[in-house]
């Protein structure tokens, strides 16, 4: 996966996120030629949100398996979105109990090394 195809990839993969952002577009709460970050923090997160706190682990974790697949991706800005605009806003609004169990090998990685800068709360 390469930051260039990363929406496409996304559209594609995740019914639920494509639904939003469709709706997003036609609403005008997003732009097309949005960056990535700000997709993925105006509409990925808040599907994903929605998605955790309704507790569908069904579609939780199809979300964290593309969030895994970005961290593998070996293209640095496309792991960049990954760590800083997905699991840094998890880290904000989660106790990583919440979604630890959906996380895959290099996107735990990823949440040790922000949880260094980024305490868990009580």
């Amino acid at each position: 996966m390469k930051y260039a195809d990363l929406l496409e990839e996304a559209l594609l993969q995740l019914p639920k996120f494509k639904k939003q952002y469709e709706e997003d577009l036609l609403a005008g709460n997003i732009d097309a030629d949005d960056g990535m970050h700000m997709v993925f923090c105006e509409v990925f997160m808040p599907v994903l949100h929605d998605l955790i706190d309704e507790k569908d682990s069904v579609s939780v974790n199809d979300f964290f398996s593309f969030v895994e697949k970005m961290e593998n991706s070996g293209d640095p800005l496309v792991a960049e979105v990954a760590e800083f605009t997905v699991l840094e806003d998890l880290c904000d609004n989660y106790n990583d109990k919440d979604f630890l169990g959906y996380l895959g090998e290099n996107t735990k990685d990823a949440l040790k090394q922000i949880r260094k800068y980024i305490p868990e709360s009580a």
